[in-house]
């Protein structure tokens, strides 16, 4: 009785999201809260002159969606993986998607040349930089801190963990290296 969108063209069922009256969602929306609706189309193609078709469908207003989301705080990337050679572009995705599912906020860079995907990494400004190439000292040539940024040192010797494999345990000297 109270859906916004008319019911002539619906079989059998028909929904809509709405939030729950006097809460914030419903609030911010305004008197036509619905944010999603649809519905059977069963006989719809029929009465259109085609065969008889069975159809399920919906909408949802982006918009009101949006509004529901709200503004969303910008996070600092954490970690910026650079594959600084072709050869190294699996293992910096690879590596990536370790420290994601570690819950580290990770992205590779691995389009463009060496120098670009530098450039980009260090635009994003990330707390610290893994830097992936073939110099003599492994695939992991440099990992460092980016020296404008506060970073937890807990939360940097966890991130060393992943990414060398190895318990991070550093003293203060070795610390402010990468500060």
């Amino acid at each position: 009785e109270n859906l916004v969108r008319g019911l002539d063209y619906y079989r059998h069922t028909a929904f809509e999201f709405i939030p729950d009256e006097g809460s914030a969602a419903a609030d911010a929306l305004g008197a036509q809260s619905t944010i999603l609706g649809g519905g059977r189309y069963d006989g719809l193609m029929e009465s259109l002159g085609g065969p008889a078709t069975p159809a399920v469908g919906w909408a949802a207003g982006i918009e009101r969606l949006a509004m529901l989301v709200g503004e969303r705080e910008e996070t600092q990337l954490e970690v910026a993986v650079v594959a600084e050679h072709i050869a190294f572009e699996g293992a910096a995705t690879s590596l990536t998607t370790i420290l994601r599912r570690n819950s580290v906020k990770a992205e590779a860079f691995v389009i463009g040349s060496p120098k670009k995907r530098y450039r980009k990494a260090l635009d994003q400004k990330p707390a610290i930089t893994v830097s992936m190439s073939d110099f003599k000292s492994g695939p992991i040539d440099r990992f460092f801190r980016q020296i404008d940024n506060e970073f937890d040192r807990d939360r940097l010797k966890r991130i060393q963990e992943i990414v060398f494999g190895t318990p991070a345990f550093l003293s203060d000297d070795e610390f402010a290296r990468f500060q």
